[in-house]
């Protein structure tokens, strides 16, 4: 028998939730004629400028009556553009409207508008929920997105196991992404479950059929994930264990805080890409990286420790907790991708600065983020490098600069000029140069702008920023 306690408990609960029940909005109009006139104005869309006027009327109609559908429609040509102006705003307000309404289309479109911070501040958490809010009722992309937030940690708590289980779902539902996501983890073996037979099978399908759409895309995702199966030999090249969250201790004690004047100069090391978890190392390599203080920013130039071939070049912006790139003047060449966010910290070895930096990478033709990775940096000194520019006059330049440099040794010196979008505007062969103090001067014609003069010599290089006005 209930206590007054239990009725009362059960009173309220249906008095607050018949409430909210009661406030959602209803449809205006019986489903079937509902279903008749939107299917009208998906017909007049695909006419001429008078039909489509028309379509775009009867959407307004059926908005006004709470259609859902309709909502989730002319908000997709608002982020489109095209038949509407583009008005991420608008297109919010509509995908929010028909997500209140049950429409788990809105509810996804909804998502996507959080994720990438179109008509709203970016949420990666909010996102996440309503990618999952719609995933739960069965909409076949939302599990693939959800499980994307899950394996890769955007929003939510980083776990494999969950990720899996929704890919699973969409995979039931034949989505081409969760078969390749399916794929990559069996095939990667992340948290040791490497299964490349069952990792074959969801490449071979997904691969089935995205060829017949998307046949490059189709080629170049299934050398990528079967690629993976040599890279997740447990070998000490290539994979290394570590200690359970290693990775985010060190993340944790990176706290943003070296200055510009610290950075300032040439650091080589290692950086070392974690899986997802955070927990094994997958890939560890050379890298060097040159900073150069302006006055609001800081130019980066990312480089080949080995050949001095130049990856990518940054203007970074502190923002926050962070520093944030802007658009990469050279786009990278190595694996597509990008140092989005990077956070930078100094500590002293004895007398030897080290810089540890939070570096996070994304695709640079997409915005989507790539594993977490940390990179471990000592500074260049002079000593080490062959080469040191003491002075460049005048600056700004002019149709003539002077490069005043130190050689340490007897060696061929050659010198070029990069603009900020990597292309090369200006080179001087190598010659031999004896060692001790040189001056060098360079006929330039440059355009107004900034620019990166590198002096290469035999086994290092050294750059700076140069300003045209």
């Amino acid at each position: 028998m209930l206590c007054w306690k239990h009725i009362l408990l059960i009173f309220i609960c249906n008095l607050v939730f018949g409430g909210l029940n009661a406030a959602r909005p209803k449809p205006l109009l019986p489903p079937d004629i509902a279903r008749k006139l939107y299917d009208r104005a998906r017909e007049l869309q695909k006419g001429d400028s008078i039909e489509v006027q028309e379509a775009l009327d009867l959407y307004d109609y059926l908005i006004d009556k709470n259609i859902s559908a309709a909502m989730v429609t002319k908000g997709r040509l608002h982020c489109t553009g095209g038949l509407l102006s583009k008005d991420f705003e608008k297109a919010f307000e509509l995908f929010e409207k028909a997500s209140e309404l049950g429409n788990r289309n809105g509810t996804y479109q909804l998502a996507i508008l959080y994720q990438k911070g179109l008509g709203t501040e970016q949420s990666f958490a909010k996102a996440f929920n309503l990618y999952k809010l719609a995933a739960d009722d069965g909409h076949r992309e939302a599990c693939y997105e959800t499980g994307n937030c899950l394996y890769k940690g955007l929003g939510t708590k980083q776990s494999y196991n969950k990720a899996i289980n929704y890919f699973l779902k969409g995979a039931e539902k034949e989505h081409t992404g969760c078969y390749y996501m399916l794929a990559a983890y069996y095939m990667s073996g992340y948290d040791g479950k490497q299964d490349t037979l069952k990792a074959q099978q969801y490449l071979q399908k997904a691969f089935d059929r995205d060829y017949k759409t998307y046949p490059e895309r189709a080629e170049r995702n299934y050398e990528q994930i079967n690629a993976l199966r040599f890279h997740s030999e447990k070998t000490p090249d290539s994979w290394t264990d570590v200690k359970r969250k290693r990775l985010t201790p060190i993340k944790k004690s990176i706290r943003n805080d070296a200055s510009q004047e610290e950075l300032a100069g040439t650091w080589v090391g290692k950086l070392y890409t974690y899986d997802w978890s955070g927990k094994v190392i997958i890939k560890e390599e050379d890298m060097e990286l040159f900073f150069e203080p302006s006055v609001h920013s800081v130019y980066l130039v990312w480089k080949d420790p080995v050949s001095q071939e130049i990856i990518a070049t940054y203007d970074m912006e502190l923002k926050n907790s962070f520093w944030q790139s802007l658009c990469p003047y050279n786009k990278p060449v190595s694996n597509l991708r990008e140092i989005s966010q990077s956070r930078y910290g100094i500590k002293k070895k004895g007398q030897q600065p080290i810089l540890y930096a939070d570096l996070r990478f994304a695709c640079y033709d997409r915005i989507e983020f790539l594993e977490p990775a940390v990179a471990v940096l000592d500074k260049k000194s002079n000593a080490e490098s062959s080469l040191e520019i003491i002075k460049i006059y005048p600056q700004p330049v002019k149709d003539e600069i002077t490069i005043e440099f130190i050689s340490s040794s007897a060696q061929k010196i050659g010198f070029e000029i990069y603009d900020l979008s990597g292309k090369k505007v200006f080179e001087k062969a190598g010659m031999n140069y004896s060692q001790g103090t040189h001056s060098e001067k360079l006929p330039v014609n440059l355009e107004k702008g900034n620019y990166i003069l590198h002096v290469i010599g035999k086994e290092s290089a050294t750059s700076k920023a140069i300003v045209k006005q």
